[in-house]
């Protein structure tokens, strides 16, 4: 990942303006309970909608000082499993974050929407959320980042755990859209009890420097990750997507499709490794990465892995780099659709193969909007 710019970082709350309903009504979801973060920190005066039944909130502040020992071996656990500088960075300049629990058997509905909000010029914000979801729920979860108009970039440090319960469901789908100059590392943990299915989708677009850290362990029998993601890189964006899913019991699967579309001098990296341990037969583990590249200038380094310790397992990974293809093209073309149109035709149905099975319908259009605008931005510069 590309160094942190060397800057005067504010890690506290210095010359805060206060954040106001109308700052981010445009990010508001009537149909959602919206769960707003400024700067990393709990609004609930902000936050949008009454929490359904068998859900509960607390600061990670309040929760550690009523149940300190269970959330401090999460803590430590989780940092044992990747340990890298922004993990401790996190657990020393604490900004905030919450603990979420579902109780069991619970559906939730609405849709959860975490925002995250930068307020504050040049803020180092670090962020730890945990998520708790009981035996036989269900949960979807969506979240999105917003940095104000006048606003200097800054740098959010995200670590988030999701500890899913037998039987249970958890849908969490993130769309980041970063502003030029800001910079995002996204730490994600989950872990899957036996019959738990995980839809994890990551939508990354905008400009700055993205670092997403996505690490999975499937510990029960016939539990389900189904992780995928989609990234468009132009002028100024760096991504980095690095996936690690672990089998760690017999009879589990995954699976993982990534997509990316690169122009301008857009720079991405694909790393996704799979670890199939000693004994866990039965896996089904798949993973696929795949590019556009638009221009000359344009960058994609893929590495996917597999590490297999057992027999009688079924795994499949590749990678693919290419352009648009010139017979589709041309067909377009000649039923009267101009170039450029065609192009953004062959680049949308390229990504929609992954857009349309998300099971949020705004997080959907709100993905489509974005590509929309990406593809229009290149028809523009042309």
């Amino acid at each position: 990942m590309l160094g942190l710019e060397k800057k005067d970082w504010d890690f506290g709350q210095r010359g805060q303006t206060p954040l106001t309903a109308a700052d981010i009504a445009a990010v508001i979801h009537p149909d959602q309970v919206c769960l707003v973060f400024e700067n990393g920190r709990l609004r609930p005066d902000l936050s949008v909608g009454d929490l359904p039944a068998g859900v509960s909130i607390k600061s990670l502040a309040t929760a550690l000082k009523e149940d300190s020992g269970r959330l401090q071996q999460r803590l430590s656990a989780a940092a044992d499993l990747n340990p890298n500088v922004f993990v401790d960075l996190s657990r020393i300049h604490l900004s905030g974050g919450v603990v979420i629990e579902v109780a069991a058997k619970t559906k939730v509905s609405p849709e959860l929407h975490f925002i995250d909000v930068q307020s504050v010029d040049n803020i180092a914000c670090n962020q730890r959320n945990i998520m708790l979801v009981g035996e036989l729920a269900e949960v979807t979860v969506l979240q999105s980042s917003l940095t104000l108009d006048g606003i200097k970039p800054g740098f959010r440090n995200l670590v988030q755990q999701f500890s899913v319960g037998a039987g249970s469901q958890l849908r969490h789908y993130r769309q980041q859209q970063e502003q030029p100059g800001s910079y995002l590392v996204d730490q994600t943990w989950y872990e899957l009890q036996r019959d738990a299915r995980l839809d994890q989708f990551t939508f990354t677009a905008g400009a700055g420097t993205v670092r997403n850290n996505l690490d999975i362990k499937i510990s029960g029998s016939n539990a389900e990750a189904h992780f995928n993601g989609l990234y468009l890189a132009g002028k100024g964006l760096h991504v980095d997507n690095h996936s690690s899913v672990e089998h760690a019991v017999p009879h589990s699967r995954s699976d993982q499709v990534y997509k990316g579309i690169l122009v301008e001098d857009g720079r991405a990296v694909f790393n996704g490794k799979v670890l199939i341990r000693e004994g866990a037969v039965g896996t089904d583990a798949g993973q696929l990465n795949k590019n556009l590249l638009l221009s000359n200038d344009a960058e994609i380094d893929t590495k996917p892995e597999l590490q297999i310790d057992a027999d009688d397992v079924k795994c499949a990974h590749g990678a693919a780099i290419g352009q648009l293809n010139q017979d589709e093209l041309f067909y377009l073309q000649t039923r009267g659709i101009p170039k450029a149109a065609a192009e953004a035709i062959l680049a949308r149905g390229f990504l929609d193969e992954l857009l349309e099975p998300l099971a949020s319908s705004a997080f959907r259009a709100s993905c489509g909007q974005s590509v929309d605008m990406f593809l229009q931005q290149q028809d523009g510069s042309r």
